[in-house]
């Protein structure tokens, strides 16, 4: 999943930051997958730190490819999930099963991050489930 944003500012959490992602619930208790890229989250447990490497563009804008997404707001993390899982007239995919959830997250301290303010995303290089 391609991260955009206009805001080209690198950010250090200088404290746990709360976000929201949407994972796919499995047939395990509580282990859960992303939708996109099927990464495993385990409660607790704190995922490989990766680096994120920003690609400037001529109109001031970035793009990211690697690091962990999450949304800022909780609401807009149900936007995402109803999408996902074919509401608002998006059809249903064999891929959406087993259904979505949505997680609350943190983006620990000492992590640094960038914030796409339109899409209220977060690209990190280190997340957990809160």
């Amino acid at each position: 999943m391609c991260f955009i944003s206009e805001d080209t500012t690198c950010y250090l959490a200088t404290e746990d930051i709360v976000c929201y992602k949407v994972v796919r619930r499995t047939l395990f208790p509580f282990y859960y997958r992303s939708i996109w890229r099927k990464i495993p989250y385990y409660p607790g447990i704190r995922l490989p730190h990766v680096i994120i490497n920003p690609i400037y563009s001529s109109s001031e804008s970035i793009r990211i490819e690697e690091g962990y997404h999450s949304y800022i707001t909780e609401e807009e993390a149900r936007n995402i999930k109803k999408v996902h899982d074919g509401w608002d007239g998006w059809p249903k995919t064999w891929d959406s099963w087993p259904k979505t959830k949505i997680l609350k997250f943190i983006i620990p301290k000492g992590t640094y991050y960038y914030i796409d303010p339109i899409d209220k995303e977060y690209v990190s290089e280190d997340l957990k489930i809160k």
